[in-house]
């Protein structure tokens, strides 16, 4: 009896000593932008939002037309470094990554190669920061409905979820 319970301490107490387990990564709230499938402006000039990172889809500076944005909370609950490298849906003819920043008192935006995910941590996909570009969307984004999304990470490989589709 007592050799059971001295073996039983022991367990517990290498269980609590032992590092977390590494569960990689998790993606959550992932949202796209409504937007119609047609154009209502220049397809050249598909910036995220030219001066108010919070409105696209309204107003003569946003997006609109035939271009929209994934945004999400990605986890990375492992112990290692992750990237997010790519995303693929079948919503538009093309998807980038991109990132908005300010330059000389304007917001552009720009096609990044990727996002880093630290060890440990999140990264949020937001308005005004990382996002999933869509450009050329093939049909119409209404709220309320969802569109299939896959992320394709450096290690973690590819992820598949459902972006909600919503009117900020």
């Amino acid at each position: 009896m007592k050799k059971a319970l001295i073996l039983t301490t022991l367990l517990i107490f290498l269980a609590a000593c032992s590092s977390p387990a590494q569960s990689g990564i998790t993606v959550e709230a992932a949202w796209a932008r409504a937007a119609p499938q047609s154009s209502s402006g220049d397809m050249g000039n598909h910036s995220e939002n030219m001066g108010n990172s919070d409105s696209m889809g309204g107003g003569e500076n946003s997006v609109g037309g035939s271009h929209s944005a994934i945004y999400m909370v990605i986890y990375n609950q492992s112990n290692q470094n992750d990237r997010l490298i790519a995303a693929k849906t079948d919503v538009a003819e093309t998807v980038e990554i991109h990132q908005t920043r300010m330059e000389n008192d304007i917001m552009m935006m720009q096609k990044v190669d990727g996002v880093e995910i630290p060890a440990n941590s999140k990264v949020e996909l937001k308005p005004g920061g990382y996002h999933i570009m869509l450009i050329n969307l093939k049909k119409d984004l209404k709220a309320g409905e969802k569109l299939a999304l896959t992320l394709v990470f450096e290690k973690q490989g590819e992820i598949n979820l459902e972006a909600e589709i919503r009117t900020p």
